[in-house]
């Protein structure tokens, strides 16, 4: 009789889940290295860094706009 539990154990079933959720959890577990990791961030940044001098050459232009919005009058209006 006590065989008899032991091959028709329920708890069995679900042991046998638990432990191939485990072994897929140790794979997943495995993180890069962390050069891996700061060699991509470095690759993202070269790309923002591309934009930054189109930023500045409208910065300046609109800056340039201002001066010249300010200063229109006394080009246009000079007596003399």
């Amino acid at each position: 009789m006590a065989e008899d539990w032991k091959e028709h154990d329920q708890a069995d079933p679900l042991r046998e889940q638990m432990e191939s959720l485990q072994r897929m959890s140790e794979k997943e577990e495995s993180y890069p290295p962390r050069r891996e990791i700061h060699r991509r961030s470095r690759k993202r940044k070269k790309k923002a860094t591309l934009s930054f001098p189109l930023i500045r050459v409208l910065l300046v232009l609109f800056f340039i706009l201002i001066i010249a919005a300010v200063t229109s009058p006394y080009w246009f209006f000079k007596e003399g």
